[in-house]
């Protein structure tokens, strides 16, 4: 095995260790402050870590998880300057302040390399009552973590209005979604009745940086 590989000698486990942490997941979010100081005592097997996978709610022990903040998440990101692949599942995270949404990607991910691929499956924010995300906190999110490709799956969008300031706001030039790959897969809305989710892929266009997106799946 790769374990045993790095017990061999010196030159084995140097050989070894970029195998052998090169995907880490699940990582529950419950451990992120413990994943966070071992990769601050560890920066050689966090520059090794290509692949990270961040798991939510689904706690086998039932308890809803620690909420975790669009800035825990970029610090996180920050620690890790080879990943090339992030993976969020059913991840209960702060929706951004009102303020913030006037530069939703922050000082610290503009510096960062861009992700190949970001995924975001069954994610939450903190300010709904229902496991369901908001489009704004949403925008927000997968704007503080640019990536070249971005899938977001199983969604449930709490709203998606026509007109709304706090869209306005994150949808201006300077922080649009220069994206290449964008998969929708499995989105739904909360609203009842007549709704079009029509309105969800509009939204989404807003934010988009134009010229940039080479391909669409939904």
């Amino acid at each position: 095995t790769i374990v045993a590989c790095t017990l061999v000698s010196r030159n084995w486990r140097d050989m070894a260790v970029p195998y052998l942490f090169h995907s880490i997941e699940p990582v529950r979010q419950t451990a992120l402050n413990d994943f966070g100081g071992f990769l601050d005592t560890h920066p050689q097997i966090a520059r090794c870590i290509r692949t990270l996978g961040l798991n939510g709610i689904s706690d086998p022990l039932g308890s809803v998880p620690a909420v975790v903040s669009l800035v825990d998440l970029v610090a996180l990101r920050a620690k890790l300057p080879g990943l090339q692949k992030l993976s969020l599942h059913e991840i209960f995270f702060a929706a951004p302040t009102t303020d913030s949404f006037t530069a939703p990607v922050t000082s610290a991910a503009k510096s960062l390399a861009r992700l190949e691929q970001l995924v975001v499956v069954g994610c939450f924010d903190e300010s709904k009552p229902i496991l369901a995300v908001s489009l704004p906190a949403l925008i927000s999110l997968v704007q503080s973590l640019p990536a070249d490709s971005i899938t977001l799956c199983s969604l449930l969008i709490a709203d998606v209005p026509s007109s709304d300031p706090q869209m306005d706001k994150i949808s201006n030039p300077t922080s649009r979604l220069r994206v290449r790959e964008l998969t929708l897969d499995h989105l739904s809305s909360c609203r009842r009745g007549n709704y079009d989710m029509g309105h969800l892929y509009d939204a989404l266009l807003q934010v988009l940086a134009p010229g940039c997106l080479q391909l669409l799946r939904t």
